[in-house]
Parts: C-alpha cells; sequence; structure tokens
C-alpha cells in the first residue's frame, strides 16, 4: 500500500478550494456552498455508504483515485460499478489492523492524487479524527466515513454530516438524509431521495411512490380495528 501511494501522491495544486456536488442535486441545495469543500470531512450516520459514493464518484471525475478503506471485507466493487465508478480509479485496501486502518486512512487523504476516501469507521477516537480532518486539508481529499447513528451527538471533525434512514420503495434505492451539521447551513432540513438508473444521480422522491414505513403501519392498525368493530 506504501508503494502505491507513493505513486499516486504528487505535487498540490494551488488556486481556489474546489467545490464538489454531493451526488444528488437536492443535496447540493442543502448546503452554503452548493457542494461539498474538497479536503473536508463528511460524515454519513447510520448508512449511505452508496450515497457517499456519489460523492466519490464526482470528486474522482479528474481522474484521479479513490481509495476504498475495509477492513471489515464487506465492501463489492461490484455494487461501486452499477453507480457509475470507474473500477480503474478503484484502490481498495483491507487493513489488518486499527493501526493499519489509521495509518492508511491519513496517508491516503494527505495525498494529492487521490480524489476521495471511503471507509466505515465505527469507533473513531478524537485525536485521530483530528489527524484525518488535517490530512484531507493537506491533500485536498474528500473524506466519506460511513459511522453508526449513535456518535450523532458527539463532537466530530466533519464538516458536513448527514443522517440517513433507509426507506421502503416499490422499485428504487430511497433513504431519507437529514443535514445534522454544516455551519452556515439550516440544520435539521430533511429530504428524501432515490437513485436514478437514468441520470446515474441521486434525486429527489415522489413521495407518491414512497411505501408506508412500519411506523405508519403500526400507527394505522389501531384505527382499522375501531372501524371494523
Amino acid at each position: 500500500m506504501r508503494q502505491a501511494l507513493d505513486k499516486l501522491c504528487g505535487p498540490r495544486a494551488g488556486g481556489e478550494v474546489e467545490i464538489l456536488s454531493t451526488g444528488a442535486p437536492v443535496l447540493d441545495r442543502c448546503l452554503p456552498l452548493g457542494g461539498l469543500r474538497a479536503g473536508s470531512l463528511v460524515e454519513y450516520l447510520g448508512g449511505g455508504g452508496s450515497l457517499a459514493l456519489a460523492a466519490a464518484r464526482v470528486a474522482c471525475q479528474s481522474g484521479r483515485a479513490l481509495v476504498i478503506v475495509d477492513r471489515a471485507g464487506r465492501f463489492y466493487a461490484s455494487a461501486a460499478a452499477s453507480l457509475g465508478l470507474d473500477l480503474a480509479q478503484l484502490v481498495l485496501v483491507r487493513p489488518a489492523t486499527a493501526a493499519d486502518e489509521l495509518w492508511t486512512l491519513t496517508e491516503a487523504l494527505r495525498c494529492p492524487g487521490i480524489g476521495a476516501v471511503w471507509c466505515v469507521c465505527p469507533r473513531l477516537a478524537q485525536r485521530d479524527f483530528r489527524r484525518l480532518q488535517l490530512a484531507a486539508e493537506t491533500g485536498g481529499t474528500l473524506g466519506l466515513l460511513m459511522r453508526p447513528a449513535k456518535v450523532r451527538s458527539r463532537p466530530t471533525w466533519a464538516e458536513v454530516q448527514w443522517l440517513i434512514e433507509p426507506q421502503p420503495a416499490r422499485e428504487r434505492w430511497r433513504m431519507r438524509v437529514e443535514l445534522v451539521r454544516c455551519r452556515g447551513a439550516h440544520e435539521g432540513q430533511s429530504v428524501l431521495v432515490e437513485w436514478d438508473e437514468t441520470s446515474g444521480t441521486w434525486q429527489e422522491a415522489d413521495h407518491a411512490n414512497s411505501l408506508p414505513s412500519s411506523a405508519e403501519l403500526a400507527g394505522a392498525a389501531p384505527a382499522r380495528r375501531r372501524t371494523a368493530t
């Protein structure tokens, strides 16, 4: 892995800060900059791995590599390909230990030749979190971190934090996305998005085609019983 990163790294280009689409136009509109800042960390709480890959695809459009850090061995390249990612740009790393994982994340984020780094991070100490944030700033790399929903109230070094809730749907992938944290934005706003295979992007979902959630069904059950008696 060290040799692979050395080949990818090169001098960082100067200039203005690059703003990248989230991969979902409706989510871009939730953010004050109209997208995600290159060189920052983004947290997806409770899921959203495919949504993060959409952002990674945008970050790597210039030809830079996408590094997937998959210590648990649960990442499938076929899923990334179905979302339109170029597998030739993908570098898959499966560290053996937590220390190796942290080193890989830090070095990959610090590398200007890498557009985005994607990783599932259930546990992350604050000092290590800060280390990753500084590395992302140095490399101008987008760090996409999948984390459990229970960390929502904890301090974070991520510039943007989304809460993801998968939703039942008749056909397409669908999820409710809430903006939990972003400086300068109206936090708490939420949208329903679904994957559009035609455009290859996440679009705002049509509520009319939504299936009722389990909570809605549970709430409706007593009313049906009362009507029947």
